[in-house]
Formats: C-alpha cells, structure tokens, sequence
C-alpha cells in the first residue's frame, strides 16, 4: 500500500510540474510588448540614461546606449513615466499592450515643447514686441527679483535643459 500511494504522490508531482509550465508558457505567450527610443526633442539625440517606468508601480526598465528600451507586459492599457536626469519627465497615458504584439513608441524629453528659433522677441500671436519680456532661469539675483516684480522679467524656475522659451508674453501669457 506504501508503494501505491508513494507512486500516485509522484504521478501527483509530476502532473502539478507540468500543468505549472503549461499554464506559464501559456501566460508567457499572451503577454506584448512595448518598445521604442527615449530622444532629446531638441535634436533628437538619444537619452540613455532615461528610464521607462510602469504608473503607480516600482517596476520599469532603462534606455541603453542608443536610447532604446524595451519591456514585456500583460494585455491591458498602462501609463508610462518617462524620466531622465537634466531632462526631466513625462507621463503618457492609455498605451495599449496587445497579445503577441509590440507596440512601439518614440519619447521625446522634455514634456514641453522645444524652442529652438525663439532669438526674435516677437510675440508669436500678434507680432508686437510692446509686452514682451525675457524669461530668467536659474537662482535669481536682487536685480532680477526688482525687475520681476516690476514686471519686466519673468522667472522660469531651476531646472535648465536647454530647451526652455526665452520669452514670455505679458498681454497673450504665453512663453515661446
């Protein structure tokens, strides 16, 4: 009776082993993926040291070299945080993984829009210069606190990458 009972344990085993890899295959292949480039907006170089995180979890993966990254999920829609030293980040909603699929994405940094041609300070709404005043980043001095209150300077805040407007337009309150 030993032996009967002591084989059908082992019959037992080895039939939990193999529905347990079954079913993991079986979950394994019905998961997609996401894909894609982490890039600088400004010219399109690559952030590779930029991270892709999963919304409201620890989990997420980092850029390599060419600012690539890539990562498996279950079917479903998640929100990606995207995040890079000196580059700051962004959020992208509703990215839609399907099974057996890749969804592939291109991530631009920072959320804002880039501004590359912003030498001239004329107001991009109606063209006048009248209410347009240079945007200061960084720790302000005394001066440049004075002349923020007086109105003649606005102040766009510490975190400097390159791709902030250097402009601000008091009457339409946009910065470009």
């Amino acid at each position: 009776m030993n032996t009967i009972a002591l084989s059908t344990t082992k019959n037992l085993k080895a039939l939990l082993s193999i529905l347990i890899v079954a079913f993991g295959y079986s979950a394994y292949a019905q998961n997609g993926f996401i894909e894609g480039r982490i890039i600088y907006k400004a010219d399109s170089s690559a952030l590779y040291n930029s991270w892709v995180l999963i919304g409201n979890t620890k989990s997420g993966v980092g850029a390599d070299k060419s600012g690539f990254f890539r990562m498996e999920l279950p079917p479903g829609s998640y929100t990606l945080i995207v995040n890079s030293p000196f580059y700051g980040k962004d959020t992208v909603t509703d990215v839609r993984v399907i099974s057996n699929q890749i969804t592939t994405l291109s991530l631009g940094l920072p959320a804002d829009p880039c501004y590359t041609n912003n030498a001239f300070k004329n107001c991009p709404v109606d063209g006048k210069k009248r209410q347009v005043i240079p945007i200061v980043y960084g720790l302000p001095r005394r001066k440049t606190m004075v002349l923020h209150k007086l109105g003649l300077r606005k102040l766009g805040g510490c975190e400097i990458n390159g791709c902030e407007p250097n402009w601000y337009c008091k009457q339409h309150e946009i910065a470009f």
